[in-house]
Formats: C-alpha cells, sequence, structure tokens
C-alpha cells in the first residue's frame, strides 16, 4: 500500500465516526460523542500543524511561530466550544474547521505537502464541516 492510499483511506475513514454518532438514538448523547470526537479531530489536527511548522524548511521563523500559537488558540476555542455545549457548540466546531482549511490552503508553512494531501483535506474539512451543519439542524429539529 503507498502512502498516498494509506493517508487518503485514513482520511475517509475519519469521517465514519462523524456518521455513526449521528445515528445514535439519543439526541444528548448523539450530540456529546460529536462534539467529542470533533474536539479530538481538531487536536489532532493541531498536533499536526506543530509538526509541520517545526520541520518546514522553507518558510522563516516568523511564519512558523504563528502557526504553532494559532494551533493553540484553536484547540483551546474547540475545548470551549465542547465545555460549553449548546446548540451554537456545532458551528462554533464547524468555524473552526473552516478557519483551518483556509490557513492550511495560505500559509506558507503548508505549502510542501503533497498536492494529494491537500486535495484529501479538502474533500474531508468539506465533508466534515457539513456533518456538523447537519447535526445542528438535527439538534434543533429543523
Amino acid at each position: 500500500m503507498t502512502r498516498k492510499t494509506l493517508v487518503t483511506a485514513l482520511g475517509a475513514l475519519g469521517i465514519v465516526p462523524f456518521f455513526l454518532a449521528l445515528w445514535l438514538p439519543d439526541p444528548a448523547l448523539s450530540h456529546r460523542v460529536f462534539s467529542t470526537y470533533s474536539l479530538a479531530i481538531l487536536s489532532f489536527l493541531a498536533g499536526s500543524w506543530w509538526a509541520t511548522a517545526l520541520v518546514s524548511a522553507g518558510p522563516s521563523e516568523n511564519q512558523r511561530l504563528p502557526i504553532v500559537m494559532f494551533s493553540n488558540v484553536v484547540v483551546l476555542l474547540a475545548l470551549g466550544l465542547v465545555l460549553w455545549s449548546d446548540e451554537r457548540t456545532l458551528l462554533g466546531l464547524a468555524g473552526l474547521y473552516t478557519v483551518q482549511a483556509v490557513c492550511e490552503r495560505r500559509a506558507a508553512v503548508f505549502e510542501a505537502q503533497p498536492a494529494y494531501y491537500r486535495t484529501m483535506r479538502s474533500v474531508v474539512t468539506a465533508v466534515v464541516v457539513g456533518l456538523h451543519v447537519l447535526a445542528w439542524l438535527l439538534s434543533n429539529g429543523r
């Protein structure tokens, strides 16, 4: 199995727990599982930002350090949203995924990522954001 195949498969499989959480019969449990898994994934992505920023050779220190700092801010905001846990939590988490995606597209630190990875991340992020909006709609009876 190639690295590209493995990375793409793992990215796609990472979406599955979001779908499973939506199928839980208890709305409160569904919300808790969905938002907690979302926090875990945002934390995982933030950790990958650290690694990328620390080993990236091209960008300057001034371009890399804000990525490390911002990754911490994303995790703290996500944690606050999950602990707060009301009807806006899911939309807030969707917003954080969107902000991460925009940063990954614009920050020089991420330019060295393989094209297949960037494509996979864009698709997975779009699906995940859509699932957050769907979860919000379902939790609000819309």
